[in-house]
This record gives C-alpha cells, sequence and structure tokens, in this order.
C-alpha cells in the first residue's frame, strides 16, 4: 500500500489488545491526564463501555474492575475500589475527575469479580 505522496504508511500509533483472561489477575495501567471516556456498571467499578476515543482503548476491556487508585508521586494518595464511596462506579467516576489534571495517575485493573 502506498501512502502520501508515494512513501509507504506510517502507523503513528500500535495498540495490542487481549482478551482479558489473557492479562493476569490484576495489572496497573498508568492514566493520561484529561477525560478517560469510560462508563462503569450501576453501583460498581466494572467497566461496561470505553467511548470512541477514550485513550484507554486497548488498555482496559470492558469486563474488567478497577481494583485500585493511585495518584501524586510516592507521597501520592492510593484508595481502595472494592469497598466504600469508591467502590461504585459514581464515586470512582468523582476521584477520576477530582485528579484529572494531576500527573502519575494509576489505575489496578482486575478481571471481572
Amino acid at each position: 500500500m502506498i501512502g502520501h505522496f508515494g512513501n509507504p504508511p506510517r502507523l503513528s500509533c500500535i495498540r495490542l489488545t487481549l482478551p482479558a483472561s489473557a492479562k493476569g489477575p490484576e495489572r496497573e495501567v498508568t492514566l493520561p491526564s484529561g477525560a478517560l471516556g469510560v462508563v462503569f456498571e450501576a453501583g460498581s467499578t466494572k467497566v461496561i463501555k470505553l467511548h470512541e476515543g477514550s485513550p484507554l482503548r486497548g488498555l482496559v476491556q470492558p469486563g474488567e474492575r478497577i481494583v485500585a487508585f493511585a495518584h501524586g508521586g510516592g507521597a501520592g494518595g492510593c484508595v481502595d475500589c472494592t469497598s466504600g464511596p469508591e467502590s461504585t462506579g459514581t464515586g470512582l467516576d468523582a476521584l477520576l475527575n477530582a485528579h484529572k489534571d494531576e500527573p502519575d495517575r494509576r489505575v489496578t485493573v482486575g478481571g471481572d469479580a
């Protein structure tokens, strides 16, 4: 295939998408700043949809759960998302939005529980 000006097309991004079962029990995903485009199942942190253009496409899959959220370097907070107000999609969404412009945000993702 020939791209612009007769040159071969260049890939700007390669994303590897694996089924949740191939990713192991839990893993950490670094979050970019800004909106994430994630929809959670009502009352839980289970991901049910990633909006078109979500920076998490290929990194987090529908059916997986966010089990922890960390922000800030070293002394930053780490929040357990399996209990308390952050264990709901609404609570986790509020937490993610409150820290959306901070660098070094991370979530721990686990398979469907």
